[in-house]
């Protein structure tokens, strides 16, 4: 039986608009391993928080000789209370100020409560980035430290390489460096997806299959 490639993260990992195609970097990522199942536990707009729950919810599906990659989301991501929902969700830094920009967001009860919780992570998070940063990481680590011991291989992926590589997409292609600024998304595009894939495989593994770099263009 094939054991799997277990990753977690943000929308960076989930695929974002190419979520549902084969063109995400974790599906490709496994096909260059050929032995491994993938299993991709990404979620978009996941906070450091809502990815360690999920790492934590998945223990028991995770077995010797599995690999679990995590991509770090950035550190100063929180959690609110939606009222909407009745549920604790995550909320993207870009929400936060696009709600202060339109004085509404449907999560937030009053104009009061956006301004509270966007205060909270610019004078708690942001400008402690390096601190949270080393907090977080240090918990991912004690949880593959866990892992290892049950001989899983764990890696961890600094979110560096998605949120550095935002301002102009040179490491990673994004999908607005590929429409030369056409539609403005941050994420990686179908070559920045195999660009990433590659990156992974060259750094962490020693035999894998070369991929094909894609022709297809999409926007989903």
């Amino acid at each position: 039986m094939k054991n799997s490639i277990h990753f977690f993260g943000d929308s960076f990992t989930e695929g974002h608009a190419l979520h549902r195609t084969e063109y995400v970097w974790p599906i490709l990522v496994c096909k260059a391993l050929k032995n491994y199942k993938c299993k991709n536990h990404g979620e978009g707009a996941a906070s450091p928080l809502t990815i360690l729950k999920k790492i934590i919810n998945q223990l028991g599906n995770i077995k010797p000789g599995d690999i679990v990659i995590v991509f770090e989301t950035i550190p100063d991501r929180i959690e609110i209370y939606s009222p909407q929902t009745k549920k604790i969700i995550s909320l993207t830094n870009a929400e936060l100020v696009q709600a202060i920009e339109n004085k509404h967001h449907k999560s937030f009860d009053s104009y009061n409560d956006i301004t509270s919780a966007f205060n909270f992570v610019y004078d708690h998070r942001f400008k402690r980035l390096g601190n949270f940063e080393k907090y977080f990481r240090d918990i991912y680590n004690d949880l593959g430290t866990y892992l290892t011991s049950i001989g899983t291989r764990f890696i961890l992926l600094p979110f560096h390489l998605s949120f550095g590589n935002i301002k102009d997409g040179s490491r990673f292609e994004t999908v607005t460096k590929q429409t030369n600024g056409k539609y403005r998304d941050d994420h990686f595009s179908t070559k920045g997806h195999w660009q990433f894939a590659n990156y992974v495989l060259e750094n962490n593994f020693k035999d894998y299959q070369e991929l094909k770099e894609p022709t297809e263009k999409l926007l989903i």
